[in-house]
């Protein structure tokens, strides 16, 4: 069985491959930023053998980023045409492959204000259309590469390190519901394993607690001795403070293992090594 992980530089897609590295799983990787070939917006040879001789294979490429990309880029015409290329291209050999597959999701998917959402809700449809598995995911957490991308415990991490300060974009009163990308790693592989016992098309993959942006600030500034936290009062604008409930269907198979704090510390140990 050979796995083919696109995205595999994420925050996801590098844990899920960390994750079968760890247990000397085979598997192959997709992303731009391992080689231009890797381009998932173009058709090529190459990026159809992959599928072809993929056994099944973790859709997690998507032109994406935390709440400052999102705000700036997401209504642009080259983030929703990258986007729109990359489903084009991907579910194309899925379709002419029939190889079994789960698309990565959001829990923002019926959010019709968002153009990320509204994108993830359209590969949702095309997952069910050639009866693929939908993962939504609710705010991942983990290593990111990529400091134009970064999501809000990454940013505070970083600020709390360089400026010994956290100035949060908002009034903090928002929730989360937050997962660490290692707790992701596994439900993934679970339910690639579980394919069949998944009787519904979408699943919800999440820590299933509410979590204040204000908390995780403060959690964050406890590791940084304590350093101060300033909010504004914006309130969110990118999810407009929507609060939808996950299905807890998945939870027969999996359940998340580390808590936030731990997980935080995971994701500073990771900034301090390579920011």
């Amino acid at each position: 069985m050979t796995i083919l992980i696109l995205g595999s530089s994420g925050q996801i897609g590098s844990a899920l491959c960390n994750y079968y590295r760890r247990h000397s799983i085979d598997y192959l990787t997709c992303d731009i930023l391992d080689s231009p070939e890797f381009d998932l917006r173009e058709s090529s040879e190459l990026i159809k053998n992959l599928f072809s001789n993929a056994s099944f294979v973790f859709f997690l490429a998507f032109d994406v980023g935390g709440s400052h990309y999102l705000s700036k880029f997401q209504g642009t015409p080259v983030f929703l045409e990258n986007n729109m290329k990359i489903m084009l291209t991907s579910f194309r050999y899925l379709r002419c492959t029939g190889v079994p597959f789960i698309f990565a999701s959001t829990q923002m998917s019926n959010m019709t204000n968002s153009p990320y959402g509204a994108l993830k809700l359209l590969g949702e449809h095309y997952t069910r259309s050639i009866d693929g598995i939908s993962a939504q995911f609710w705010n991942t957490y983990g290593n990111e590469i990529d400091p134009c991308k970064t999501h809000v415990i990454t940013d505070f991490l970083i600020q709390a390190k360089n400026y010994r300060k956290i100035v949060c974009g908002t009034d903090g009163t928002e929730c989360r519901q937050f997962l660490h990308a290692d707790d992701c790693a596994i439900a993934l592989d679970i339910a690639r394993l579980n394919t069949s016992k998944l009787s519904k098309k979408v699943i919800h993959i999440t820590s299933h607690q509410w979590t204040p942006i204000s908390e995780v600030a403060y959690t964050v500034s406890s590791i940084y001795d304590n350093c101060p936290v300033e909010f504004s009062n914006r309130t969110d604008m990118v999810q407009n403070s929507i609060k939808n409930e996950p299905g807890t269907s998945f939870l027969k198979l999996w359940k998340p293992s580390i808590d936030l704090k731990s997980g935080i510390i995971r994701v500073n140990d990771f900034i301090c090594k390579h920011y």
